[in-house]
């Protein structure tokens, strides 16, 4: 009796260890799995006062120019020089705590270097898995661009413009924003481009620009403070914005008071300009302005890139934003962390610039909560992202 308690006792000792060693293994392994940026070790940017800021020891070559650069007044300028420069911008201030920190050179909108942890995961570092592929403010380039270390005559370059049939469409969404004739407050749901939906894009200075409605009322931001309204007989200081160039026809529109607009996903209650930072829903698809030509400049195949949002994805409104610098064919693939192929789907030939795609039966295949990867094919190059399902 006692020789059998004693074997019994023993096999115990044995599955309790496998099983805590299999949990371990498991943590482990879950740990590898997730990408979770630490701050402040991985921080190369943060955000404050509206704009990006560099907080970088220059690691993995990003002072090297041919990795990365960003081009001003139509040259590639090195990203120390620029970073320098930026120290002498009136909104910098050094970083706070509270400042949200990004472990890019330029919060989440790149380049990446070529650590492995902003390949995999570009972003926020102060918010673990939750913060990849989280975008923050640029760069302020029209500043850096009127810098006579750059080549500027010392006052901002003009912004773009257009004519007085400038459409706003909200990226995420693909509606339109309406004056609604200045009776109320501005809205973005309407499925197409109107007389209400037209708007004149005109210049007012230092880098800024005033919005005209088809009613021939300017758009005032409010200050952030109730919804835009299309009812101004003038330009003030509520009455101009900057257009900050995603790429392509795609921006973000911030106002005086710092803050950017944001679409409401086409709510009743109209547009507001009181957003900290960049979301899915303060990005507008703008056509008819005159481009700017400042824009960030990555070496070698990393001009194609992809976002993907919202991230972690809650709801059933996954969306894929693709550019490209020439016309391309695509195709996206979802596949568990080991590889695993769950959903692919062709993409067709995908035109040069910015092209935003609905995912939603991508989404709907996926029925287990959890990490996943994200594989998009451009051509012969493939870019793969990470992607959190809630």
């Amino acid at each position: 009796m006692k020789r059998k308690l004693c074997i019994l006792t023993f096999l115990i000792a044995c599955l309790t260890t496998h099983l805590a060693i299999s949990q371990s293994t498991q943590q482990e392994n879950n740990s590898k799995m997730q990408w979770n940026p630490r701050h402040p070790s991985w921080t190369d940017s943060y955000a404050a006062n509206g704009f990006c800021w560099c907080d970088t020891t220059f690691d993995h070559n990003l002072d090297d120019i041919n990795v990365a650069s960003v081009t001003i007044n139509g040259v590639k300028r090195n990203l120390r020089a620029v970073c320098d420069e930026l120290k002498k911008h009136p909104q910098y201030r050094a970083y706070r705590n509270g400042d949200a920190p990004y472990n890019d050179i330029q919060c989440g909108n790149g380049p990446a270097n070529d650590a492995p942890d902003e390949a995999g995961c570009p972003g926020r570092t102060d918010l673990g898995p939750n913060g990849c592929n989280q975008k923050g403010p640029r760069f302020d380039l029209n500043w850096l661009s009127s810098r006579p270390r750059f080549g500027g005559g010392g006052n901002p370059p003009n912004p773009p413009t257009g004519g007085s049939n400038v459409t706003f469409n909200g990226q995420s969404i693909n509606k339109f924003i309406s004056s609604e004739g200045g009776s109320r407050s501005m809205r973005a749901n309407r499925n197409s481009a109107g007389a209400g939906e037209k708007f004149t894009v005109q210049s007012s200075g230092n880098g800024t620009v005033s919005i005209k409605g088809n009613n021939g009322k300017y758009v005032s931001s409010e200050n952030g403070n109730k919804a835009m309204n299309c009812n101004r007989n003038a330009v003030g200081a509520w009455e101009k914005f900057t257009l900050e160039s995603l790429g392509g026809d795609l921006y973000a529109i911030k106002g005086n008071n710092g803050k950017y607009v944001s679409h409401e996903n086409g709510r009743d209650m109209g547009i507001f300009c009181n957003r900290n930072a960049i979301g899915s829903w303060e990005k507008f698809i703008i056509k008819g302005l005159n481009n700017k030509t400042n824009s960030l400049q990555i070496a070698s195949d990393t001009k194609q890139s992809i976002s993907l949002y919202p991230n972690p994805v809650i709801a059933d409104n996954l969306s894929l934003q693709i550019d490209v610098p020439a016309d391309v064919h695509g195709s996206i693939e979802i596949m568990s962390l080991n590889g695993k192929s769950i959903q692919k789907k062709d993409l067709g030939m995908l035109k040069k610039g910015s092209t935003s795609i609905l995912l939603n039966e991508l989404r709907n295949s996926i029925n287990v909560r959890g990490l996943y990867l994200v594989n998009v094919k451009l051509g012969e190059n493939s870019i793969v992202k990470q992607i959190m399902i809630e």
